[in-house]
């Protein structure tokens, strides 16, 4: 299991305990659980994790028709994809064609406003995905 399976995996968990632990399911506070995750497993850029999960939320979490029923499948994968990208770029292209050109736009705007304060490997590792998907 690689560390994007586990990400997976313990997602999983997050919704399989607060249904073991609460009378009924709200999504939204299982959301906030899995954003605490993806910023936890990306303290090496806080910054640019919290800008990412952000974004998952207002894009694919508040506006979801089937609220009560989130992180659906899918959007759990797009949030993977993100988690690969902070976790190995190089690495991640068989977890992130999930990703639309819209995505990839955001993902690397909120890249370049973080800039700054990401870890210069990181930034160039992420900058060279960009360019390869045309986001720039």
């Amino acid at each position: 299991m690689d560390s994007i399976q586990k990400f997976y995996s313990d997602i999983e968990k997050i919704k399989k305990h607060y249904r073991s632990e609460h009378q009924s399911y709200n999504a939204e506070e299982v959301c906030k659980q899995v954003v605490s995750l993806f910023e936890r497993n990306n303290g090496h850029a806080p910054s640019l994790a919290q800008s990412f999960a952000s974004y998952w939320l207002n894009t694919y979490i508040i506006p979801s028709s089937s609220l009560a029923d989130e992180p659906t499948a899918e959007h759990t994968e797009i949030l993977g994809a993100m988690e690969a990208l902070l976790q190995d770029p190089e690495e991640s292209w068989s977890y992130t064609e999930c990703l639309s050109s819209s995505d990839w736009k955001e993902l690397c705007s909120l890249t370049n406003y973080e800039a700054e304060e990401l870890p210069l490997e990181l930034l160039s590792s992420l900058m060279k995905i960009f360019v390869d998907e045309q986001a720039l």
